[in-house]
């Protein structure tokens, strides 16, 4: 059986992303999440980029090659068989107004809140996102559309669980030797 919340809290997750999803003009979700993750990465390559998005690396080379012929995007000169991809120019400035938009809705969905109520519902947020951390793969697809400037290091309830994840293996891994 259902509880009301587990509804609410679906409904608003799909919100949530349906808004986001139209902040995107004319990309793909996966399209702009490769623009995303590179703006706040930087160049990386296309298995790289493909894992943090959370698509095959096939996926990710053609979304590449889809943002390339558009001019978002470009490979930079091989080295060996890595395919390095940046952000261009125009590039930039679209991942730049995604990201914008995306706080956005996040600030228009939030606006009935009261000051003190924002503040409630990011502690409630902050405990479902550390519980629902399983490490620093899944850590980094969860945080594609993220602003990565805004919650740095354990700063992130997200970044902080993988950090504790890390840290246990390597004791578990110390303590069997």
């Amino acid at each position: 059986m259902h509880m009301k919340w587990e509804n609410q809290l679906a409904a608003l997750g799909t919100l949530l992303q349906d808004r986001m999803e139209l902040t995107f003009e004319d990309v793909s979700p996966r399209a702009a999440s490769i623009l995303l993750t590179l703006l706040s990465r930087g160049a990386l390559p296309i298995s790289r980029t493909a894992e943090i998005v959370g698509i095959s690396q096939p996926t990710a080379t053609r979304l590449v090659d889809g943002l390339q012929n558009r001019g978002l995007v470009r490979r930079e000169p091989r080295a060996g068989r890595v395919v390095i991809v940046s952000l261009t120019t125009a590039g930039r400035e679209t991942a730049g107004r995604f990201q914008r938009a995306r706080a956005n809705v996040a600030r228009q969905l939030a606006k009935p809140l009261a000051t003190r109520e924002r503040e409630l519902l990011a502690g409630f947020v902050d405990k479902i996102l550390y519980a629902a951390a399983a490490g620093r793969t899944a850590a980094r697809t969860t945080c594609r559309y993220c602003d990565h400037g805004v919650c740095q290091g354990d700063g992130c309830p997200i970044n902080r669980r993988a950090g504790e994840i890390e840290r246990l293996a390597v004791v578990a891994g110390s303590s069997e030797e």
